[in-house]
């Protein structure tokens, strides 16, 4: 019973992940101020970040590299959020 639920927790867990990092992308490419490249750049960051999560995933040595996807995926909210704020 417990490796059963410890196989759907971390199947949520990626789902989680992929469906965020997404979401992010998108967020990205269509709201984050500067020019193609500077967007593009910073999907490939979220991208390769999330990739490694999603391997640390899989390995079950994942809270290090989740927490370090959480951290980028904040600064990411953060960013957005305030350009948003300064075109008000």
């Amino acid at each position: 019973m417990r490796r059963i639920l410890r196989i759907v927790g971390t199947g949520a867990l990626a789902v989680f992940l992929f469906l965020s990092a997404v979401w992010a992308n998108l967020a990205i490419a269509y709201q984050l101020p500067g020019s193609a490249a500077v967007r593009i750049g910073a999907c490939l960051v979220l991208n390769l970040i999330a990739l490694a999560a999603l391997v640390a995933i899989v390995r079950r040595k994942h809270w290090r590299a989740v927490l370090v996807y959480a951290a980028a995926y904040a600064l990411l909210l953060c960013l957005v959020g305030f350009h948003q704020c300064l075109e008000r």
